[in-house]
């Protein structure tokens, strides 16, 4: 027979009440002490109590579900804003439950129909939506229902947070710059998608990149103005200084370290688009019998466990991705609030938000002062 919520009362000695007010945490609003809370919780693991939801959510007029539609489920990034996401949730009593697209447009939409089916609270989607997906989103958001588009530089009127590609490229950029660093150069990887000047097949580097006007929201292309800006700043009398490569991977970072070889004046701190390319260009280097950092200094972009385990620890920039989930659910919990108590006729501050969380700079063993 099922243990109920009376079961659980008559263990901890207390009411129902109380174990209710504690079951869905509003213990300062029943006014529950912690050693009450504490003794409930202990009743609950020992009588081997579990909450009927259904019952629950009939009662309430919740599912206490939040719909999460990943592109990945081998994303790095992905995997952190879920992780945040559903740690948040927990603390207000809500369960997240993890859709999978593989960046299927009619993935995407199927899982918006799945969720809203389930009856779901409200949706994350992780990610940049295709532009069918964006519609419905869209539509869905008019009519006041909680969600938040996470990790993705595009909100197009909806509740967005994401990380902050600009502040990463000056932060990874200024590091060397305050290292006192003279010759800086960012390797920006596919040259296919981005418009070089100067650019000559032999793999030279060039001084300038321009990018195509379709990938305005491009986050290599947004790191490479937050390079700009930092070069600006700094007041070193030096150029902009752009390696491309074939690719933006492992193997794109070994190429782009080639191209440095074989340049007159190599550079003395160079910053990658991401760690992958990073990592490559260290290899290469390495044996090249280029010493990291005495020769060059190397900055990766994204903080990824392989920047640890490199054979000299790389410094990169931090990518928020936890706090983006966690925020993410910050957003939705406000909005579900607003719609209980004003029946979803205003959004956090009366209108959408686009929220971008500013990196950090992880500082390892592949930067030191120019010597």
């Amino acid at each position: 027979m099922a243990v109920s919520i009376k079961d659980v009362a008559r263990h901890a000695d207390v009411s129902t009440t109380t174990v209710s007010v504690v079951l869905n945490n509003r213990t300062k609003e029943g006014r529950v002490s912690e050693n009450t809370r504490q003794k409930v919780l202990s009743s609950v693991k020992k009588t081997g109590y579990i909450s009927n939801l259904y019952a629950r959510s009939m009662r309430k007029g919740s599912t206490f579900t939040i719909g999460v539609i990943a592109p990945s489920s081998m994303s790095y990034q992905t995997s952190l804003i879920v992780k945040g996401a559903s740690s948040e949730a927990v603390k207000s009593g809500y369960e997240i439950i993890v859709g999978i697209s593989f960046f299927d447009s009619d993935r995407e939409q199927a899982y918006i129909k799945n969720f809203l089916s389930r009856r779901v609270d409200g949706i994350i989607f992780s990610g940049h939506p295709s532009q069918a997906t964006a519609s419905i989103l869209k539509n869905l958001y008019n009519n006041k229902f909680p969600l938040v588009i996470a990790g993705s530089l595009v909100s197009d009127g909806i509740d967005a947070i994401s990380g902050d590609p600009e502040m990463s490229g000056y932060e990874a950029t200024n590091h060397l710059v305050r290292l006192g660093h003279k010759r800086i150069a960012f390797c920006i990887g596919n040259r296919s998608r981005f418009a070089v000047q100067g650019y000559s097949p032999a793999g030279t580097a060039v001084s300038h990149v321009e990018v195509d006007s379709e990938l305005a929201t491009d986050v290599c292309r947004i790191r490479y103005h937050g390079y700009q800006r930092a070069i600006e700043n700094s007041g070193i009398q030096t150029q902009e200084l752009c390696i491309a490569s074939e690719t933006s991977d492992y193997e794109g970072g070994r190429e782009s370290a080639a191209t440095i070889l074989k340049m007159k004046e190599r550079p003395d701190g160079i910053v990658f688009r991401n760690d992958e390319m990073a990592a490559g260009a260290l290899n290469f280097l390495l044996g090249a019998k280029i010493r990291v950092p005495e020769d060059i200094s190397l900055v990766g972009i994204g903080n990824k466990p392989l920047t640890e385990m490199t054979l000299v620890p790389m410094t990169s920039v931090n990518y928020p991705s936890v706090e983006v989930g966690i925020k993410a659910i910050e957003i939705i919990m406000k909005n579900i609030n607003d719609k209980k108590t004003k029946d979803g006729s205003e959004k956090i501050n009366g209108v959408a938000q686009s929220i971008r969380l500013a990196p950090n700079l992880i500082i390892r063993s592949s930067t030191a002062p120019r010597k």
